[in-house]
C-alpha cells in the first residue's frame, strides 16, 4: 500500500491528537452558542480554592446572567452541579477526562460559546478577570451592541 506525504500529514494529525478545538463533550451540547461555561474542578467538596472560588462568584449572578454564563462545579466523588443544582445523567469522571485534569488538581476553565477553551487557571480566578476577558471576546461586543435588538419581536 502506498501513502501519499498529505495522507502522511494527516494520520500524524490525528496520532497527535489535533482536533477541533470547537468540540466538545456530548453532555455540553445544549449550551453550544447558548452559553459560555466556567468548569470549576476540585479535589474535595471542602477545598479552601472552591470554597473562594465559589464566594468570588455569588455575588455576582447578575454579571454571570448578563454574559450567558453558566457555572459547573466538580469534584471527582460528588454530583456534578450546574449553577448549584445537581445533574443526575453528569458523571464527574466524563469532565475530568474530557478536559484532561487531574482528579487531585484545582482548574478553573473558561468555556466560549464556540466550545473552545478560552481560559484555563490553577488558582481561583477574580471575576474581574473573566469578565473583562469574556467583554473582550467578539460575540460579547456584538451582544453588548445589540443588547435589546431581539427582546421586543413575538
Amino acid at each position: 500500500m502506498r501513502f501519499n506525504y498529505s495522507t502522511i500529514i494527516v494520520i500524524c494529525l490525528f496520532a497527535a491528537g489535533v482536533n477541533n478545538v470547537a468540540a466538545r463533550p456530548a453532555l455540553l451540547e445544549p449550551f453550544t452558542w447558548e452559553n459560555r461555561l466556567l468548569l470549576i474542578f476540585a479535589p474535595r467538596h471542602d477545598d479552601p480554592r472552591l470554597q473562594r472560588q465559589n464566594d468570588i462568584l455569588d455575588d455576582l449572578k447578575p454579571g454571570l446572567v448578563d454574559r450567558d454564563l453558566v457555572v459547573i462545579r466538580l469534584t471527582p466523588v460528588t454530583a456534578v452541579t450546574v449553577d448549584r443544582v445537581p445533574v443526575a445523567d453528569a458523571t464527574p469522571a466524563y469532565f475530568y477526562h474530557e478536559f484532561a485534569v487531574s482528579y487531585y488538581a484545582f482548574a478553573v476553565l473558561l468555556i466560549g460559546k464556540d466550545g473552545s477553551v478560552k481560559l484555563t487557571a490553577a488558582a481561583p480566578v477574580e471575576a474581574a478577570s473573566v469578565f473583562d476577558l469574556i467583554d473582550a471576546m467578539p460575540m460579547r461586543q456584538w451582544e453588548m451592541q445589540n443588547k435589546g435588538a431581539f427582546n421586543n419581536q413575538d
